[in-house]
């Protein structure tokens, strides 16, 4: 008894508290005190109060992490002895690329003037990378590598994600990432090729991406996350298998991250020269699209450059003209080129207008830049053009408008033609749409009756299939509730008996008897003769319930 008075004590005392906690898990769910560098973690902050209306938290030093993301809200509605709980999570993926110990908290709540206060967490982020010795190779996994691991910054690293399996896959995905800290490019598409791992050949799916650091020092490629769906190993390999396999319920999917990848960028030679962008460039080259132009027309010059640096940023901004030349930027197209994986192929045109006749000189352009395989800086240097202007004969006429003054004129208002067949079936709507309702009103009973028992022969086919007795009990409580209008809280089959008479209603009991044996005491030696009494029932009962 002392029991049943503090269970009732304690859920009294929680239907009218509100209650808010911070916890710090991985992404299965499991509490964490120390965070992996460049993993991704769970921040959940849960809610309990009696009102739905439960605005979002907040929560300090959500800000110091690299990167952070809200997953959409949870909300759990129960009721207890006739009092509401609502249950609110408001979870948050979080990932932290600098180890060191970090804070996360409190989380804070506001209702009616009242501040209400969480708990604060405080954690570590730990080195995650592991040995080829201590790694485990599981059938799918995520691969991330980089060409080169020792760079400068803004030099091109070039990532390649594979999304590795060997048994077949119905989909496997990379899910969006971001790294703040790098300027991100995808070199090409998707792609599937072999890939030679821990002593076995695996189907990969291959994605590149040309990575540019921003920053020197220590950085790290975080974890990435892929998604992963197929079929259970042992789907189809029986009827109700194949049955399952025809709905699509019997699918695993697997959330699968990446070993985050360390590496040390090095600052860039001090110099007091311009430098256009880092890396390698194998071709400079500047042209004109015409040799002769009449003066005032224009001509499109255009650059041809093929490098690795990053040419997406602003490039190229400090053409060199003489006087009479105007300039006006045109279009640049950037693409990779097609026969060396991470250089691009750039043009950039410009459209120039001639003021001047005569033979106009363009002077040389250059483009200066850090070559990260000499280690030096470099300039180079397109060839002069020449361009031949023509005096214009062209004089303009002198421009003078014409106004004309005309009057206005209103149309008047047209009402629309409707046809008489149109009018008789909006006349008719109301009607049609009682008659619907009427209809809909007079089958509803029908429809529910059979969604129930649609719902009851599912159950006992599950009961049938795992061998137990305890489903089919609930079954018929969950049909009882719902035909008789009997309290959810009443499990006692043996109340029923308003539908049967005489020998029936004996022939219940004594089922009812047999059925509490096999699901309370757990026998199941005779499952198959409850099974077949079951049915027998449920279609003796089809007609009186």
């Amino acid at each position: 008894m002392r029991g049943n008075w503090f269970l009732i004590f304690i859920i009294s005392f929680s239907l009218h508290a509100i209650d808010l906690s911070l916890k710090i898990t991985d992404i299965e769910g499991v509490a964490l005190k120390k965070v992996k560098q460049g993993v991704p973690f769970l921040i959940t902050v849960t809610i309990f109060d009696t009102d739905q209306d439960i605005g979002e938290p907040r929560i300090e030093h959500l800000d110091k992490l690299a990167t952070c993301e809200r997953y959409p809200v949870t909300t759990n509605i129960s009721i207890i002895n006739g009092k509401q709980t609502v249950q609110k999570k408001y979870i948050y993926r979080g990932r932290v690329d600098q180890l060191g110990t970090y804070a996360i908290g409190p989380a804070y709540y506001e209702k009616s003037n009242q501040l209400i206060q969480s708990n604060a967490l405080s954690f570590k982020v730990v080195k995650g990378d592991k040995t080829e010795k201590e790694e485990i190779i599981e059938d799918p996994f995520v691969h991330a590598s980089l060409n080169k691991t020792d760079v400068y910054q803004g030099e091109q690293i070039i990532l390649t994600i594979r999304l590795c399996f060997r048994r077949s896959v119905l989909r496997f995905t990379l899910e969006p990432f971001v790294m703040p800290l790098f300027t991100l490019r995808e070199l090409q598409q998707p792609e599937q090729d072999e890939f030679e791992y821990d002593g076995h050949v695996w189907h990969s799916i291959v994605y590149r991406y040309a990575l540019y650091p921003q920053q020197s020092g220590d950085l790290l490629v975080p974890s990435i996350s892929a998604l992963a769906e197929r079929e259970k190993e042992d789907e189809g390999s029986s009827f109700f298998g194949r049955f399952r396999s025809f709905f699509g319920s019997e699918i695993e999917k697997f959330h699968i991250r990446s070993k985050p990848v360390s590496l040390h960028i090095l600052p860039l030679p001090k110099t007091d020269k311009r430098v256009d962008t880092v890396g390698v460039v194998k071709e400079f080259s500047v042209t004109l699209d015409k040799e002769k132009i009449e003066q005032g027309k224009g001509v499109v010059l255009t650059m041809d450059l093929i490098g690795n640096g990053d040419f997406y940023q602003v490039f190229y901004d400090h053409l060199r003209l003489p006087e009479g030349i105007r300039s006006y930027d045109s279009k640049k197209t950037i693409v990779p080129h097609a026969q060396q994986v991470g250089f691009w192929h750039v043009k950039k045109e410009w459209v120039l207008q001639v003021l001047n006749p005569g033979k106009m000189r363009i002077p040389e352009q250059v483009i200066s830049f850090f070559d990260t395989e000499q280690k030096i800086y470099r300039t180079l240097k397109a060839k002069p053009l020449t361009l031949s202007v023509i005096k214009s004969s062209y004089k303009p006429s002198e421009f003078k408008p014409v106004v004309e003054n005309k009057p206005v004129q209103k149309e008047p208002f047209i009402w629309p033609v409707i046809s008489f067949g149109w009018l008789v079936i909006l006349s008719l709507l109301p009607l049609l749409m009682m008659i619907f309702s009427y209809i809909i009103f007079l089958y509803r009973p029908f429809i529910e009756k059979v969604n129930v028992y649609r719902n009851f022969n599912r159950a006992i086919f599950l009961a049938y299939k795992n061998k137990n007795a305890q489903l089919i009990y609930d079954a018929w409580t969950e049909l009882f509730v719902e035909r008789l209008n009997i309290p959810q809280r009443e499990k006692a089959l043996g109340i029923v008996v308003a539908p049967f008479i005489g020998n029936d209603l004996l022939r219940w009991q004594d089922y009812i008897k047999f059925l509490e044996q096999m699901a309370f005491e757990k026998k199941d030696d005779a499952f198959d003769k409850l099974f077949q009494d079951t049915k027998r029932w449920i279609e003796t009962l089809k007609v009186q319930l």
